[in-house]
């Protein structure tokens, strides 16, 4: 005979052990062992009564849990990794990007700093490996961009290149080679740019998903222990069970009538 074990059993039977232990020494002895008894004993009691029930019954126990952890661990990977991929990129932000010296940079540069949207934080010297400093790095980027191109978004500049350097949409008044119009050099610092940015921001979209997900599964999962407990006690199946306390406190004190 032999029980397959995967990760997922593992920690339900630890969860499950967890509270199991405690109800059961209250339940059996009358009080608790202690934080440490209690969890020896209800682990031991979800590994018995989990190769019990697979190993020599065949009973199979579906727990909701199961793939919630399962999401959970995938979650907090996913954040690992790209946070580790980001470092290896070795990316380190220039002095500049600070929301101080970026405006200020700008504004030498002639654009319209209302019309810009300036970091709020700073990653200069810093190492890029989080999502939200990647995020930041992204948007001092653009700016940089902006300044190399005179305030122009890709869209905007002209598409061949000219002899007096600024550009032109004309194919006839482009510089030519072998009669061909050269294409704006000017407009491969955007393409170059947007591929970077684009990215920084997946990296930053990914480990936002991954921080939600995480959260997500947690929230869900003490949920689920959280009713489990109220239902092995009762409480969701009978009323009266769940506000039992409160009847017993007020039937132990009766009023006495004063003649």
């Amino acid at each position: 005979m032999v029980v397959n074990l995967d990760f997922d059993t593992i920690l339900i039977w630890l969860l499950v052990g967890l509270v199991a232990g405690f109800f059961a020494s209250h339940l059996a002895l009358g009080h608790g062992l202690g934080v440490v008894g209690d969890v020896v004993v209800g682990i031991i009691g979800a590994f018995l009564g989990g190769f019990l029930l697979a190993g020599v019954f065949h009973w199979s126990i579906v727990i909701a849990g199961h793939p919630i952890i399962s999401a959970m661990v995938m979650a907090y990977q996913g954040r690992n990794t790209v946070r580790d991929t980001l470092s290896a990129q070795q990316i380190v932000g220039t002095p500049d990007m600070t929301p101080t010296l970026i405006k200020q940079e700008a504004q030498k540069a002639g654009l319209n700093v209302a019309n810009l949207t300036i970091p709020s934080t700073s990653v200069a010297g810093d190492t890029i490996n989080t999502g939200a400093e990647a995020h930041a790095f992204a948007q001092y980027m653009t700016i940089h961009t902006l300044m190399a191109t005179g305030g122009q978004y890709y869209a905007q500049m002209p598409r061949y290149a000219s002899p007096d350097g600024k550009g032109t949409n004309d194919p006839n008044a482009a510089v030519k080679v072998n009669g061909q119009p050269q294409d704006n050099p000017a407009r491969n610092i955007w393409i170059n740019e947007t591929a970077l940015s684009t990215a920084l921001q997946s990296s930053y979209m990914a480990e936002n998903l991954a921080n939600f997900g995480f959260v997500t599964g947690l929230a869900l999962l003490l949920s689920g222990i959280g009713f489990g407990i109220l239902a092995g006690a009762g409480a969701l199946r009978n009323r009266e069970t769940a506000l039992g306390f409160m009847h017993r406190g007020e039937t132990g004190h009766k009023a006495v009538p004063v003649s």
